[in-house]
């Protein structure tokens, strides 16, 4: 699933990850991701990564503050890039934030929208264990990369938007009343020449 959110962490506040209600073997799990809050004071954060094979990030954050004691936006822009360990497990993800808020004296309203396309090559296939060896090419370190997807157009092209408002209304001291409204579409199209064009390694 978070393959279609790259980068999501970046403009997410708290993770909780709590297992199902049969025990350990936990069916009915859930991940909860909350969006980020607006940051008061206003900020500009440039990140950039890399890492093994060719793994490349770079994430841009803006922060407007606090604007007429009521406003805030938040916006972000994202690319992830990677070769991959395996052959031809090349991934390219851009994804996208922006968050409006409005601050008011017993209620917020936040309006969020984010997603972005991602374009991988195809590599869930496995291989023998003589392969894992070294049977191949007599190299274990580098037959262990094989990757029997081979055809460079075998691509996954996906993009998910989301689109949120949440509202949060102070009833009293110790009552609040929250409203969500949530919508997506994905969209998805069959693998196409684009980056895999030829043979990559």
């Amino acid at each position: 699933f978070f393959v279609d959110l790259a980068d999501f962490l970046a403009t997410a506040g708290d993770v909780q990850v709590q297992r199902g209600v049969w025990g350990l073997s936990g069916i009915g799990g859930a991940v909860d991701v909350t969006t980020r809050r607006a940051e008061l004071e206003p900020g500009f954060t440039l990140q950039l990564g890399a890492g093994s094979f060719a793994t490349r990030r770079a994430s841009v954050i803006f922060d407007s503050g606090l604007v007429d004691g009521r406003w805030a936006v938040t916006a972000r822009a994202s690319k992830l890039a990677s070769d991959g360990y395996r052959d031809q497990s090349w991934v390219e993800m851009w994804n996208t934030f922006l968050s409006l808020s409005r601050f008011g004296a017993r209620s917020t309203l936040r309006i969020n929208f984010f997603g972005g396309p991602e374009q991988t090559h195809l590599a869930y296939e496995g291989i023998a264990r003589s392969v894992l060896d070294g049977g191949q090419s007599g190299d274990a370190d580098r037959d262990r990369r094989t990757n029997p997807i081979a055809y460079p157009g075998e691509l996954d092209n996906f993009v998910q938007p989301h689109f949120q408002v949440l509202h949060d209304f102070q009833l009293g001291s110790a009552t609040s009343l929250s409203q969500v409204f949530y919508a997506f579409r994905g969209d998805g199209s069959p693998g196409r020449p684009g980056r895999g064009d030829g043979p990559r390694r």
